[in-house]
């Protein structure tokens, strides 16, 4: 889903069995909606509108690619 203009990834909540994302080159601010996709392990969701990655902190993520974001706090 790289390089599609995607500003939200509320439609992929449902895909519980998601196990590898890739989101960059687009205009995402909120990765809230794949909070709950807890088989979730790689995420590429560089080069987005990100500042907050709270929403990462409970999944079993073993690759992740934030750059190029606009965040400011990684605790």
């Amino acid at each position: 889903l790289d390089n599609n203009q995607l500003t939200t990834l509320a439609p992929l909540a449902t895909l519980l069995k998601l196990t590898q994302l890739s989101v960059s080159k687009n205009q995402i601010t909120d990765l809230q909606p794949v909070a709950g996709l807890s088989l979730l392990n790689t995420l590429n969701a560089s080069e987005n509108q990100l500042s907050d990655i709270t929403p990462l902190t409970t999944l079993p993520l073993t690759g992740l690619n934030i750059a190029s974001n606009n965040i400011s706090d990684l605790t």
